[in-house]
């Protein structure tokens, strides 16, 4: 079973977005976002990979669909509304969502409207 979730940055404008197939949770992926893609040059980093099978802690360790496994289709999508963003989530199933907004990630459930900054998920422990 995999847990999917959607990885995005927002500019102010526009946000650029991926999908995750596996270790979509908190734990897990909201952790490595909080500790190793911190910045935007490597959150865009990690987008421009597009859609990923698991993500890693850097980009050599994440595996993507289109990078490591020729696959195509698979390129990073842009949104203009946190709606439309949300919408990209559902028609993956993902789990999670993740922004990157303002500095700082934000977390949300699928079917929740509540967005919450990723630090206080992690350290709360009941978000996963």
């Amino acid at each position: 079973m995999s847990t999917h979730a959607i990885i995005g940055i927002s500019d102010g404008i526009n946000i650029r977005a991926i999908y995750v197939h596996f270790d979509g949770y908190v734990s897990h992926t909201g952790f490595i976002l909080n500790d190793h893609y911190n910045k935007p040059d490597k959150i865009n980093s990690l987008i421009d990979l597009g859609e990923l099978s698991t993500i890693g802690t850097d980009t050599d360790h994440c595996q993507a669909y289109g990078r490591d496994r020729g696959e195509t289709g698979t390129e990073p999508k842009s949104f203009l509304s946190l709606a439309d963003f949300v919408a990209f989530g559902k028609s993956y199933y993902a789990a999670y969502n993740y922004l990157y907004e303002d500095d700082r990630w934000v977390v949300s459930k699928i079917g929740s409207d509540l967005w919450i900054p990723l630090k206080m998920a992690i350290d709360s422990n009941n978000f996963s």
